[in-house]
């Protein structure tokens, strides 16, 4: 703990503190050095600590570049964890078989569609029989899963 610090100090009576020190475990738990003192950590959030925390919209606190060096100030930025992952993908190659492996297990690589009026090879198929934009299959598909299904 900071400066041989106990449980017992006031400032574990700040649920920003447990933020910090939670946030302190996780960077040494990954090996990342973490150089921030609560003070500073604090700074560096400013109005967005309320904001803090899981989803997409929340945020989080991100090292600078392609996530290198240590949390520290100046270091980092505070950006939402949508942010975060768009960056940590990016040039990230997907295989064919890790695309192929995403596809089956949310069953989208099924091309043939069954509906109540029989089986198509295709959504486009299904649409041009029901006269319809494929849009409008896939939202059956999705609305009306015991009638309308990839198969």
């Amino acid at each position: 703990m900071e400066n041989n610090m106990k449980k017992t100090d006031s400032r574990w009576a700040n649920p920003n503190y447990k933020k910090f020190d939670a946030h302190r475990r996780r960077a040494k738990t990954r090996g990342i050095p973490f150089l921030f003192t609560f003070e500073e950590w604090m700074e560096a959030w400013g109005e967005k600590i309320a904001l803090m925390g899981r989803g997409s919209t929340k945020y989080c606190m991100a090292r600078n570049g392609p996530d290198i060096g240590p949390y520290a100030p100046g270091n980092v930025r505070i950006i939402t964890n949508a942010e975060n992952v768009s960056e940590g993908n990016k040039g990230k190659s997907v295989t064919q078989a890790q695309y192929d492996r995403f596809m089956t297990l949310r069953g989208m690589n099924k091309k043939r569609i069954l509906t109540p009026d029989g089986e198509f090879e295709s959504i486009r198929a299904a649409a041009r029989f029901y006269g319809k934009d494929p849009s409008t299959i896939i939202e059956r598909i999705q609305r009306y899963p015991d009638q309308y299904k990839r198969i």
